[in-house]
């Protein structure tokens, strides 16, 4: 073999030798770049999926919070037609039981019960001794007679008043005990809630679900 036949065997093998290498560099960098891709992929995936589940779950609060609010707001229309209702009801159950009463002034009995609870209270809350019945024009003269033999030792003296159409005022000392109608209803927003309470209770043991709406 001569010398030129060995130098371009030697540079064959050399330019073989470097192709391999080459070869596994760019498998190697091939491989390299492969994961990278993949690990791009999958982050960009899980980052597609962050988003989506940021995405559904901003959906999902904007619809609690869209339901809460129209609660809110129905609740809030409910309560407002509730007010609304029961101001009409007591406005027109006023003049009802104002006749209620002075009806029941008319009957004997319940005015014989009216005045011994009147009675009563005054004997408890008046610390003078001589009192000042105020009472309407129509009191029967017998009743009043009856009234002052049940009063003991207190000194009964009466004022009828043309005004006054039911009930009795009892004043002594400068201070009253107003068993009069219009003492009776007085407190009206006191008496207003007594009778709300009173419907909603009815409305409730006849329809077993709570309060009237």
């Amino acid at each position: 073999m001569s010398v030129t036949d060995s130098d371009a065997q030697a540079q064959q093998h050399l330019l073989a030798v470097v192709e391999r290498y080459r070869e596994e560099q760019c498998a190697e960098l091939l491989e390299r770049a492969n994961q990278q891709a993949r690990q791009l992929v999958r982050q960009a995936y899980g980052d597609a999926r962050s988003r989506a589940q940021r995405g559904i779950a901003d959906v999902r609060l904007r619809h609690r919070q869209q339901v809460a609010a129209a609660q809110a707001r129905q609740q809030t229309r409910m309560r407002q037609q509730r007010q609304h209702n029961n101001s009409a009801l007591l406005a027109g159950l006023w003049a009802p039981l104002r006749a209620a009463i002075l009806s029941r002034w008319q009957e004997p009995g319940a005015r014989r019960e009216w005045i011994d609870a009147l009675l009563r209270t005054a004997a408890a809350n008046l610390l003078d001794s001589n009192w000042t019945i105020q009472h309407p024009a129509d009191w029967p003269q017998a009743e009043q007679q009856a009234l002052r033999t049940r009063v003991g030792e207190v000194s009964v003296s009466f004022a009828p008043q043309a005004d006054m159409a039911a009930g009795l005022r009892i004043c002594a000392g400068g201070a009253c005990v107003d068993g009069s109608v219009d003492g009776l209803l007085k407190d009206r927003s006191r008496i207003e809630s007594l009778l709300l309470a009173g419907l909603n209770q009815r409305c409730s043991e006849q329809a077993g679900d709570g309060p009237c709406r």
